[in-house]
């Protein structure tokens, strides 16, 4: 704080309730009033909404509730107060909505949909790399050094009947199938998928799925997740936490209504229906597998679908019309790939990919042959992917608030190598296109943890519990209601009450004029209660009335 700015005090509101009538000593925690400092009741002080009979000498009071506890030698009640001020000494209202679009880091790197002349082209024998630094979010939380890393995807044409679509996308698919610290997936950090200028509308054979969604309170925990898993006997996945409740989802083809999943039951008893949500597309692609025959017993079908019960699995006709040659078979089997959802583009859609089977004995499964096209303008699309942790009551102290996305910086066309005295790789720059910069959500409730501990030390004279090295105070914090009222995941509009109130001193001039700024924090969409009170205190004191829509 400078030597003369305003003393800054922060108010959370629960919900947004205030009170406007009524007696101090019920005001709820979280509830915020204003009332008259000189009209008492059995209740407290008077709650007050109507300020146009106030007289210049009427003082006021911004009160917010606490949790109603016994009163001791160490602890108090009392509400988070502001100085009494007159309406005289108001100076002004100031209201912040915080921007309510998250965006993430966007790139297109090489045909862009428009430009042909940008398509990634490549010469035989002159491999060359695209950097990827990657800063931020879950990079940062994994420990990388100054919170960064680099990934490089590499490009080589091995010889001259690979396509330029051939070489991308295999690049992609390499790049795809990495790991950052941890075995963490590359994956999980950012989305990479192919431009392809001839991507049909709509694949060939779609297969369409649902995802569903359900949400739990629980413990978030890996037990939780289990519990609901065991339950449907199919992959199930955390897609979000919020405080005390979970987000599950999972992916099921769409059939009709009999492919609803059926409600999850809970410990409680209760019973919770899961919501459809996107409808996307998967494909399949054949792999095959070539192996010798037993001496006496033919061909090996039925070893194969005891090794892979999950497959169907049949003896392939070759271009020679026998299935067989050289006391061997060919066999044949179809898996499904990743689902894909569409974009407002189809050259803009992520690849469909599918991974082959594991190994059969010293054998690997092959992918059928697929045919490359010659002409398509090919580039690659990156954007950086959201990390987003909020920790419930329980474990906030020591699990860190994150909501935020990993911040992308891409560069290309390198030359990758040196030999024998000269250098490979073309040189030529890719071109790189930024579709969009990331954004984080600003006013989010855990970003907010810290500014409301703060002002509880300064209204109560006592810090909150917390757990600190390890010494848990859950059932102290819990106990004297010193949870937060601020929602980790949602936004807050903030109003600024700035008022300059005067005390008498004992220094020369007889008079003390401090500067305050009372910040209130109310939950977005729950602010016409705090904005209608707040309001009616600056028309009354002949300042601008403020609006957060």
């Amino acid at each position: 704080m400078g030597l003369h700015a305003p003393w800054s005090r922060f108010m959370p509101t629960l919900n947004g309730n205030v009170m406007t009538s009524g007696g101090s000593l019920n005001l709820a925690k979280g509830q915020l009033g204003i009332f008259d400092i000189k009209d008492k009741t059995k209740d407290g002080l008077v709650a007050v909404d109507d300020f146009s009979s106030a007289g210049a000498n009427d003082l006021f009071q911004l009160r917010l509730g606490n949790n109603e506890i016994g009163v001791t030698r160490g602890l108090s009640n009392k509400n988070k107060e502001s100085r009494a001020f007159r309406l005289s000494e108001v100076k002004g209202l100031d209201v912040f909505v915080p921007n309510q679009v998250k965006k993430t880091d966007k790139f297109l790197i090489g045909y862009d949909g428009i430009n042909e002349s940008k398509a990634l082209t490549f010469n035989v024998n002159e491999p060359e790399i695209l950097s990827i630094k990657l800063e931020g979010g879950i990079i940062e939380v994994l420990g990388y050094e100054y919170g960064c890393t680099t990934l490089n995807l590499h490009f080589e044409k091995e010889s001259a009947d690979q396509t330029n679509q051939e070489v991308v996308e295999k690049a992609v698919e390499a790049l795809r199938r990495d790991v950052l610290k941890e075995m963490i997936p590359v994956t999980d950090a950012i989305n990479v998928s192919v431009i392809n200028s001839e991507s049909p509308s709509t694949p060939a054979d779609p297969i369409a799925h649902t995802f569903y969604n359900l949400s739990v309170q629980d413990a978030g925990d890996s037990n939780a997740l289990a519990e609901v898993q065991a339950q449907f006997g199919t992959k199930v996945g955390r897609t979000d936490r919020d405080g005390q409740t979970s987000v599950y989802t999972l992916l099921l083809p769409t059939i009709d209504a009999s492919g609803v999943p059926a409600d999850f039951s809970p410990e409680t008893g209760t019973d919770i229906s899961w919501t459809a949500g996107e409808e996307c597309n998967a494909i399949s692609e054949e792999y095959i597998i070539q192996l010798a025959d037993e001496d006496a017993e033919g061909d090996r079908l039925t070893e194969l679908e005891e090794a892979f019960p999950d497959l169907t699995i049949v003896v392939k006709e070759v271009e020679s019309a026998n299935v067989a040659g050289g006391c061997q078979t060919v066999y044949s089997t179809t898996i499904t790939s990743n689902i894909v959802c569409e974009d407002c583009d189809p050259i803009l859609r992520n690849t469909f990919e599918t991974e082959a089977p594991k190994r059969f004995g010293f054998t690997d499964w092959e992918k059928g042959s697929k045919t490359y096209s010659e002409t398509a303008l090919m580039g690659i699309k990156i954007e950086g992917k959201e990390t987003v942790n909020v920790p419930g009551e329980s474990i906030r102290d020591s699990v860190p608030f994150i909501d935020t996305s990993v911040r992308v910086s891409v560069a290309g066309g390198f030359r990758s190598s040196v030999f024998s005295s000269f250098v490979e790789g073309s040189g030529d720059r890719f071109a790189v296109k930024v579709l969009q910069r990331a954004e984080d959500l600003e006013n989010l409730g855990g970003d907010l943890w810290g500014l409301e501990d703060r002002d509880f030390t300064y209204f109560q004279g006592y810090s909150r519990h917390r757990n600190v090295d390890g010494h848990q105070n859950e059932y102290i914090k819990l106990s004297l209601g010193e949870e937060t009222v601020l929602k980790g995941s949602s936004q807050y509009i903030v109003y600024t009450l700035k008022v300059q109130p005067k005390s008498f001193s004992q220094g020369f001039a007889g008079q003390l004029e401090e500067a305050f700024n009372y910040t209130i924090a109310v939950e977005t969409g729950k602010q016409a209660g705090v904005e209608a009170l707040l309001n009616a205190v600056a028309t009354a004191a002949g300042i601008p009335t403020v609006s957060a829509s």
